[in-house]
């Protein structure tokens, strides 16, 4: 696996005999593009088309600004030249790159002298001979790269000399080709097409040939679109073909589109086309550009067909796509693996697992989410890992896995420290050894391991003999490349290692040897390597690939690979290692290997939790359709690398995997685990939750101290309030209005009824209206582990009150609890067609879940909800927030409907509110909510209420982890000259917006650049761009604001200068500052957008330019923006600190 020295593996690759193709040109000839001026039809910022053609191959490269195809880079050669051919040094590695090579002499005729649309060539760095005289521009049309990867080119030379003055001699032989041309024409213009086009003779020489080309009547260039005109020449029966493109538009109508049908697997978006066929009035048609709708994760999740609606530009017809959506089986025997080696490092650091919010043995997390098999790594003597994954350390581990009932994979790396493609180094121990030294300890090394696990039970059922090989192992003695009959030596070590394990098993043992390299894309790689391994007769089982698509190829490459060695060398094939990052944000301040969205352009998966699932699920389909079942299963690389404090890739440095982790940062299982639940032939269907027995019985330790029991804040008698306003004595508020004090229904107390809860004695009480309220005993961690009965649901909803709340509260009944996990069976919910709110109260917390089918939580046909709300004590938290949150308890949140934990929902769908009463002198504008992550970092969540009157914070989380509410303390002291504007800088300081200075100074006076208020006002508003373009030229992607500009310009709330540039250092308007502002409102959709400009009120409204005047007057009307006293607002005026902050508060506040 690659870690922080990605990097130097690829070099490594780039220079190893198996990367680079062919690249040759005549004797004499020149790289006649190197500098030339070049431009293309799309590019992003910081990645131009002269990027090209700069002599540096490897750190700059041109990339265009979108995923779409075709897209077309062009040199202009300034001068006529005489070619022999054009190299292409391609960015998208190990990917297919489709394309064709044009070149023209008066840039209006283009003839095509390559056409590789068709290729399958892996190869980076491709060769293409040609002759072609008198030529002055060159064009690289790229019309797809496999996978998803952008248009790119790292550099492009074209070979060639200044063209010959003197005439020459007449080519002689057969014409063995005529070279297509292509040129455009208006819609009613005759195209202009060449008296001359070129002919390729057999000896490869080429010459121009005059040509008659056929009538062509006005019908086809009176509309747009493309036709091909034929013509003859000559001396041949070869035809010459022009393609021509009518541009402009047509009056001509569209009628309707031709049907578009894809299939894809359950939980993995089918790829739609950027193009469809629109059929016209008159019988023609024409491929143009669509943007479908979103078809929702739930609809991807079940099996069914699905039609999907397009835009298509010019028309109110719509294409629609259908989509058939089926499942996965695999295979009988299926290994769905997980690598956990640094699992003992991260337990002894403190680390921690939750599952659905309760702390459990991350081992019974993997094995209830249907993982079978456990890869664990072996170094020598890793000192530079602080001693972890020593042969004591994999030996203990090993017993532990079994013990659990997984099969194992031990990873042999015969290494002190990482090996791969990068680096084999030799153990420390055996640096001197000679070579037949070195065979000798493979051999006794392997053995003497093998032999211990025997002995303790804990034998591995395969086994790796050394880790992404690909360069050898054990170097410089076993390099399999650069150096003569290098797998002479490489052969032996493996043989010393399988020997070892093959001398060690038992009669009655069957271990499997696998033989593993990395770059699974590389077909090409994996045949050189392993035809070697076969003319030396190695005894091994299983070819293991590592695969991650933003490193290694495409989907559709490691399909071919797979297929064709698993039929070459009869072995079983598995991808040993795969990963997927479920976020692009950071965890522990240290650089992830995969930290940008640049890196994983072309990869074809979202950086999200149902993204990182997706990517899985599709490993596990191409291993499926591997022939004869050959495809025998994956391991997940380091599902569980969460980042805790002194656990990184070495001793002092941080984790750069902690987003490709499938825990959040602060240790719960993401839903995208529920992948290795994906059924086998021949294994039973999956157990219905909550009928294997309850959770929390098995002795699960504890989750930390109490910090007391008194009474329960804001009970209202009975019942805390759960909504905006309050209860009052006898009927607790639970909505908008406060109670009446006035119960119409009769109590009904339904004693140890039907709660299902094994583990905890319960009782239930229906308590009022649409309420349960639920006394349970702590089960031995502390939590009360509760399952209500159809029966008790069915009573609260006979009675649900207008505000359809259905509120279930848990109290203890004896003693402490810590927390409450509350499974609710949802069929009668949905059997009687009801969508109530369901508000789970415990303790000084209450969470609301909404049923509605539009919130993305409950799906057609889902049986239980479990929604767990656990008590984390105050002095287990991270020392920033026992300072701000002043003692009070934060909460672990966490909701999963049949057992799958929801990490996706619609904004609104879940409410949290605490109780929070603020002391004297405090300013509810001060309190933050903030959600904690496991390193202690904070996030601060921006939108929170408080409600004076119930006592209550409100919030909406956007996803589940540890939650508390805190008091920040903010005190500058140069705010007097704009008190006017205090408690908006406050706030926001509060919630993380804005900050200081330094030394307690806020700086209320200074000027606010365009990217410093771009910044502040997504981040409050938490606007996030998915698709769309908005790069500008000055925007610098190692620039801090790259990110947010970039994205804001994607949602259309910046436009950026009529040259392309943004001006991100520029000062910011007054009214740049309305208009941006106005754009993310509406965004937002705290706008309406409808607006009368007429009624602007301020004196210099004239002052205002036009693009300004609508999100002004807006703005003003909302009273969200003020002008000065004298009634002018200043549209020219510099936009101060204060006053962004004052603006910013006001829109929050929507």
């Amino acid at each position: 696996m690659k870690k922080s020295f990605v990097l130097f593996m690829i070099l490594t690759f780039l220079i190893s005999p198996f990367t680079f193709g062919p690249s040759a040109q005549a004797a004499g000839d020149e790289n006649i593009a190197l500098g030339k001026p070049a431009i293309s039809d799309s590019e992003l910022a910081g990645y131009e088309a002269g990027n090209a053609v700069d002599a540096d191959e490897w750190n700059t490269h041109w990339t265009a600004n979108d995923g779409s195809f075709p897209h077309w880079l062009e040199v202009d050669l300034q001068g006529a030249y005489d070619l022999s051919g054009a190299t292409v040094i391609w960015n998208a590695w190990s990917y297919i790159n489709q394309y064709t090579i044009e070149v023209s002499r008066d840039h209006k005729v283009w003839t095509t002298v390559v056409d590789k649309s068709q290729s399958s060539s892996v190869e980076q760095t491709q060769y293409n001979a040609f002759k072609l005289r008198n030529v002055s521009y060159v064009r690289v049309n790229l019309t797809g790269i496999n996978g998803g990867k952008w248009a790119a080119i790292n550099d492009l030379k074209v070979w060639g000399v200044p063209a010959a003055g003197p005439p020459h001699e007449p080519a002689q032989g057969e014409i063995q080709t005529v070279l297509p041309v292509r040129l455009d024409t208006e819609i009613g213009q005759a195209p202009e097409l060449p008296s001359v086009v070129t002919v390729v003779y057999s000896n490869s020489d080429t010459e121009d040939a005059q040509v008659t080309w056929d009538v062509i009547l006005p019908a086809e260039y009176s509309r747009p679109g493309t036709f091909t005109v034929s013509g003859s020449i000559s001396g041949t029966v070869q035809k010459a073909v022009a393609k021509v493109t009518v541009v402009g538009d047509s009056s001509t109508p569209i009628v309707g589109f031709e049907s578009i049908n894809v299939s894809t697997i359950t939980d993995v978006p089918a790829l739609l086309p950027s193009v469809v066929t629109a059929i016209y009035e008159d019988g023609s048609s024409k491929q143009l550009p669509v943007t479908w709708d979103d078809l929702t994760e739930a609809e991807y999740a079940v099996e069914g067909t699905y039609s999907v609606m397009g835009k298509v530009a010019g028309t109110d017809l719509q294409p629609t796509a259908d989509i058939q959506v089926t499942p996965l089986v695999l295979q009988s025997g299926f290994i769905k693996g997980a690598d956990i080696s640094t699992l003992e490092a991260i337990e002894d650091a403190g680390g921690k697992y939750y599952d659905n919010g309760v702390e459990k043995d991350l081992l019974d997390i993997l094995k209830s989410r249907g993982v079978n098999y456990i890869r664990l790594r072996l170094w020598n003597d890793p000192q530079e890992a602080g001693g972890y994954n020593d042969r004591e350390h994999v030996v203990e581990m090993a017993q532990r896995v079994k013990a659990k009932g997984f099969k194992l994979l031990l990873d042999f790396h015969y290494s002190d420290f990482w090996a791969d493609p990068g680096k084999q180094n030799k153990p420390g121990a055996w640096a001197d050894y000679s070579y037949d030294e070195l065979k000798q300890a493979v051999y006794d090394y392997t053995k003497d391991v093998m032999d211990e696990l025997k002995e303790k039970g804990a034998s591995p059922d395969m086994v790796q003999i050394g880790n992404e090989i690909n360069g050898g192992l054990l170097w410089p003695d076993g390099k399999s490349y650069d150096q003569e009959n290098a797998f002479e030596k490489v052969v032996p070590l493996l043989e010393s290692g399988v020997k070892g394990v093959r001398d060690s098993q038992s009669a009655d043992q069957d271990i499997k040897i696998m033989i593993h390299l990395a770059e699974g894309g590389k077909n090409d790689m994996f045949r050189w390597f392993f035809d070697e391994l076969t003319k030396r007769n190695l005894d091994y089982d299983v070819i293991g690939a590592s695969f991650y698509p933003y490193w290694s190829g495409t989907m559709d490459s490691l399909q071919f690979n797979l297929d064709d060695i698993s039929k070459r060398y009869g072995k079983e094939v598995i991808v040993t290692e795969t990963a997927y990052p479920y976020t692009l944000q950071d965890g522990d301040n240290f650089e992830n290997n995969i930290a940008r969205q640049d890196q994983l352009d072309g990869s074809g998966f979202p950086a999200t939790v149902a993204g990182q699932m997706a990517e899985v699920k599709t490993v596990m389909n191409v291993l499926s359709k591997v022939p004869d079942g050959k495809g025998t299963g994956l391991f997940y690389w380091e599902p569980a690398w969460i980042p805790v404090q002194g656990v990184g890739w070495k001793v002092g440095e941080g984790n750069a995997w902690e987003n490709q982790a499938m825990f959040d940062f602060a240790g719960n299982a993401l839903s995208s685990l529920n992948v290795f639940k994906t059924p086998v032939a021949g294994e039973g269907g999956e157990e219905e939750p909550g009928t294997g027995g309850n959770p929390g019985t098995g002795g699960e330790p504890g989750t930390g101290g109490n910090p007391g029991t008194g009474e329960e804040p804001g009970t209202g008698g009975n019942n805390p309030g759960t909504g905006e306003e309050p209860g009052t004595e006898g009927n607790p508020g639970t909505g908008e209005e406060p109670g009446t004090g006035v119960n119409p229904d009769p109590v009904i107390t339904v004693r140890d009824s039907s709660v299902v809860n094994s583990a905890n004695k319960a009782v239930v009480e229906h308590t009022a209206a649409g309420q349960l309220q639920v006394k349970a005993q702590a089960g031995i961690s502390g939590i009360a582990d509760i399952t209500l009965g159809i029966e008790d649901i069915n009573k609260a909803l006979s009675t649900l009150p207008a505000d359809e709340k259905l509120i279930i509260s848990v109290l203890p009944s004896t003693g402490e609890l810590k927390g409450a996990v509350v499974h609710l069976p949802l069929s009668s919910i949905l059997e009687q067609g009801k969508h109530p709110q369901i508000v789970i109260v415990y303790g000084a917390a209450s969470v609301t879940v909404s049923t509605e089918a539009s919130a993305g939580i409950i799906k057609t046909g889902a049986k239980e909800l479990t929604l767990s709300l656990v008590q984390v004590a105050t002095p287990t938290l991270p020392s920033p927030l026992v300072t701000g949150a002043k003692d009070y308890p934060a909460y672990n949140i966490h909701v999963s409907v049949d057992g799958t934990s929801i990490d996706v929902f619609k904004k609104g769908a879940i409410s949290v509110a605490f109780h929070y009463k603020l002391k004297l002198g405090e300013q509810s504008q001060r309190i933050a909510v903030y959600s904690i992550l496991a390193d202690g970092k904070l996030e601060v969540i921006k939108a929170v209420r408080y409600n004076p009157t119930a006592e209550q914070i409100v919030f909406n989380p956007s996803h589940f982890s540890i939650y508390a509410a805190g008091y920040a303390e903010v005190g500058y002291t140069d705010l007097k000259a704009a008190d006017w504007a205090t408690l908006a800088i406050e706030s926001l300081t509060a919630k993380g917006i804005v900050q200081g200075i330094g030394n307690g100074i806020f700086n209320p006076q200074g000027e606010v650049t365009r990217a410093e208020f771009v910044s502040m006002l997504l981040s409050a508003l938490e606007l996030k761009a998915e698709r769309g373009t908005g790069s500008f030229k000055d925007v610098n992607l190692d620039a801090w604001y790259s990110s947010v500009v970039i994205t804001a310009g994607k949602l259309g709330v910046v436009q950026g200068h009529a040259d392309g540039t943004f001006g991100p250092n520029d000062k910011l308007s007054r009214e740049e500052m309305a208009a941006i502002s106005y754009r993310a409102l509406k965004l937002a959709e705290k706008v309406n957008g409808q607006t009368d400009v007429n009624v602007i009120s301020f004196k210099d409204k004239d002052l205002i330019s036009l693009y300004a005047s609508e999100g002004i007057t807006a703005l003003a009307q909302a009273g969200i923006i003020n002008g000065f006293e004298d009634g002018n607002f200043r549209p020219q005026a510099y936009t101060t600190r204060a006053e962004a902050a004052y603006i910013i508060l006001n829109l929050l506040q929507q």
